[in-house]
């Protein structure tokens, strides 16, 4: 099994819910289940708000999800003016307790099992990944399974 979907959408705000929704709809699909959903479009939604909040030159982003039998990636890349080179890299400094930014990097470590944030001159890229847990009504079990 193989589920591949690919968004190209206007650096807008009002992408950020189609988007949530549209990948939500799509695990939803293959019967995954709505603890993992919920772990997944909440780091989504994190990553697409970063987009909007500091991709100012960028004037699209694109999504790409892929999901196998057990596995999910998502890559959100925007084609902004970039950052300097590791600026991201390490995990962000925990932010203090008054600031109302700064925590949505840390969220998205919390939920997903693997962030990697590549900063460059032409945009920044977040690959994030999950192991799936499908539900109970899992349309997937219904399948035979393929060595």
């Amino acid at each position: 099994m193989l589920l591949r979907l690919v968004l190209r959408l206007p650096r807008d705000p009002v992408t950020v819910p189609v988007t949530r929704r549209t990948v939500d709809c799509a695990l939803d699909a293959i019967g995954v289940s709505d603890e993992c959903r919920d772990d997944v479009t909440l780091a989504l939604t994190e990553v697409c708000s970063n987009v909007m909040r500091h991709a100012h030159e960028s004037v699209d982003y694109t999504v790409t999800v892929t999901a196998t039998a057990n596995r999910c990636t998502i890559d959100v890349c925007d084609s902004g003016t970039g950052l300097p080179q590791g600026t991201v890299a390490e995990p962000p400094r925990k932010p203090e307790s008054t600031a109302e930014n700064g925590r949505g990097l840390g969220i998205v470590r919390a939920v997903m099992d693997a962030v990697q944030v590549v900063a460059g001159p032409s945009g920044v890229a977040i690959h994030m990944a999950k192991q799936l847990i499908f539900g109970q009504r899992g349309y997937l079990r219904r399948l035979p399974q393929q060595s």
